[in-house]
């Protein structure tokens, strides 16, 4: 794949099984190389929790004077087009940005699911500690935009690892994998 995009978006909960937006970015890769950037704090209408505050650095008065999503919308879908989208468990994120009416239908491929298959045995499959494993040095975490280059970039090194496997290997992987729900 020569052009994807690598998507993050960064969360506050307003109920035990609600969440709104708070920042949202993107990372255009071509050709292996990181090309663009597209990221906006998200006004939620809501207080951000304590906690989402001390991990991200972000601060209530940063969004109570930012846009809102609706208005940052066409930006985002301007700047993802049709390329694929990547991400790290990037369903929940996919997921999030439905329930906020925002639709995109590129194909997604999650480097959590990558990692899982190509490097078992691995304690945890955060992004930090996969990118860690991988080499891969975050400049910040919990920040939408360097968590998003972080992805592209393990996303890269990943798919990298994969051609390495030789297609017997990877023929072998695709018939297991197959019977998973979401297998492509």
């Amino acid at each position: 794949m020569r052009t994807f995009v690598a998507l993050d978006l960064e969360l506050t909960p307003v109920a035990p099984d609600r969440q709104r937006i708070i920042e949202v970015a993107a990372a255009r890769f071509t050709d292996g190389e990181p090309s663009g950037t597209f990221s906006s704090l998200v006004n939620p209408s809501c207080e951000l929790t304590l906690r989402v505050g001390i991990l991200t650095g972000i601060h209530q008065s940063q969004l109570d004077s930012a846009p809102s999503l609706a208005s940052i919308v066409p930006l985002l879908v301007a700047f993802v087009g049709n390329d694929p989208i990547v991400g790290q468990s990037i369903e929940m994120d996919m997921e999030q940005l439905a329930a906020s009416d925002v639709h995109l239908s590129n194909p997604v491929y999650d480097t959590f699911e990558l990692a899982t298959l190509l490097m078992p045995g691995l304690p945890t499959y955060d992004l930090a500690s996969i990118a860690r494993e991988l080499g891969v040095q975050p400049e910040r975490e919990h920040r939408a935009v360097d968590d998003a280059v972080v992805a592209g970039t393990v996303f890269l090194t990943l798919v990298q690892r994969a051609s390495e496997l030789g297609i017997p290997l990877l023929s072998r992987i695709d018939a297991v994998a197959s019977n998973l729900p979401g297998w492509p």
